[in-house]
């Protein structure tokens, strides 16, 4: 049967013919949709470090006299608590670390020499000599004489920290005028 269809020319078209070829590729991607509503809230993960600075530190400003007997380690004392976050000083003026942590430990000692002497002087951690703070120091009787460390040290939370002197043999000073002694604390 022919199909005779008018296109409005006047002249009879034959018929059209379907062919189907083979698949062509794939096009690109479409765009992508919506994005969906957002999935319930989890659980509150535990606690982190805090991102405050934690610091403290002593100093003293009076003169006295240090007197040590042979083999003796003495703990010395401040008369001044510098600015302090996230760590407390005891009436003792020991200092009390109240986070875990890597620290930077500075100190100073200026003093004149009573005697001909030498000191070592450390700061103890629970009683125990932070080995990186150990310093040692000779001077003779009449001349000033000045000590200073610093190191790193990791220091546990509730830690007690002194800052002592000993001398194997006895040694006496005075400390000097102005800041004589100061120890300083801050987390890295």
């Amino acid at each position: 049967m022919q199909h005779k269809l008018n296109f409005g020319y006047g002249a009879a078209q034959p018929p059209v013919r379907v062919v189907r070829g083979a698949t062509g590729a794939t096009g690109c991607p479409g765009m992508p949709g919506m994005r969906g509503a957002p999935g319930p809230r989890g659980a509150t993960g535990p606690a982190g470090c805090s991102s405050a600075a934690v610091y403290c530190g002593l100093f003293n400003n009076c003169v006295g006299e240090v007197d040590i007997d042979a083999d003796d380690v003495l703990a010395l004392t401040f008369n001044q608590c510098m600015p302090a976050n996230g760590m407390q000083v005891d009436e003792n003026r020991c200092i009390i670390v109240a986070e875990l942590g890597v620290y930077e430990i500075d100190y100073h000692l200026r003093g004149l020499g009573l005697c001909d002497g030498s000191v070592q002087l450390a700061v103890t951690h629970n009683g125990s000599i932070i080995p990186c703070t150990a310093g040692a120091c000779a001077f003779h009787q009449g001349e000033p004489f000045q000590l200073c460390s610093l190191g790193l040290a990791e220091l546990d939370c509730d830690a007690q920290l002194h800052f002592v002197v000993y001398s194997k043999h006895g040694a006496s000073f005075q400390l000097a005028d102005g800041v004589n002694l100061a120890l300083r604390l801050r987390r890295v």
